[in-house]
């Protein structure tokens, strides 16, 4: 019995990670989405979709948008 608690325990951090993962690429690839459409002056994604990705974990993902695009900073 302890191998079975042992393996569902890795199945769990396993899907967490691959949601994780997801979550951070998808937030990632919608700051670039909206870069892009503020530099053609298009309709800008609402921040309550950035707001509920950081919420489901994809802060990592927002985060590196916003540095690596220059994503509503001021630099």
């Amino acid at each position: 019995m302890q191998t079975l608690t042992g393996l569902r325990r890795l199945m769990v951090i396993n899907v967490l990670v691959i949601y994780l993962a997801a979550v951070n690429i998808a937030a990632y690839f919608l700051m670039k989405i909206d870069k892009k459409r503020a530099k053609n002056k298009e309709w800008r994604i609402e921040e309550i979709l950035f707001f509920s990705f950081c919420f489901m974990g994809g802060f990592i993902g927002i985060h590196l948008g916003m540095v690596h695009f220059r994503h509503k900073t001021k630099n």
